[in-house]
């Protein structure tokens, strides 16, 4: 499966550069220009497209740039073998753990933010402040374990219904509209 998207992204690595001088040949089904096509309607751009006798200096220098970072080995360092969601939720962790508009800098702060959100997604939340109770001596009363395990059920469940592609597409659609 990577190879097969590694050998798609090698032929159709020129496509946004030729989009943008009006050439949708390697423009993935997606493209508007396709779409519009597709359905027998005209597409109108917002911009004109650039001409490549007109602003062929524009283009050859955007060729050699996209040619250096698309070479095979470059592209292959880009490549991830396993998904990258569990990479992505842990940055979704730090940035409330240490948001990114504050300074922490290199302090014991920042450095004491990441590894409670690491430790508390890697034990869950509930064993992570249990084992920071026991560590440092407070008995944990069945109250504060009933929160705890109130409190993760319900970042579990809004997990799940976010997750939703019904859910996540009424967001887009007011994402969109925040928009307009």
């Amino acid at each position: 499966m990577i190879d097969k998207g590694f050998e798609n992204f090698q032929a159709n690595r020129h496509a946004p550069l030729e989009h943008i001088f009006g050439n949708h040949e390697f423009c993935p089904d997606e493209c508007p220009v396709k779409r519009a096509k597709d359905s027998g309607n005209a597409y109108v751009p917002k911009r004109p497209y650039l001409c490549k006798k007109l602003h062929l200096d524009i283009y050859l220098q955007l060729l050699a740039i996209l040619d250096y970072f698309t070479t095979d080995e470059k592209i292959r360092q880009q490549l991830h073998r396993s998904s990258t969601q569990p990479n992505k939720a842990l940055n979704a962790g730090d940035v409330t753990m240490s948001p990114k508009h504050r300074h922490f800098s290199s302090t014991c702060s920042l450095q004491d933010r990441s590894n409670t959100m690491i430790a508390a997604h890697n034990l869950g939340e509930v064993a992570f402040y249990l084992a920071i109770a026991e560590l440092i001596g407070i008995s944990v009363s069945d109250h504060w374990k009933n929160y705890l395990e109130v409190k993760w059920q319900r970042k579990i469940k809004r997990r799940l219904y976010v997750s939703k592609p019904k859910v996540k597409a009424a967001r887009k659609e007011c994402q969109q509209a925040s928009l307009k």
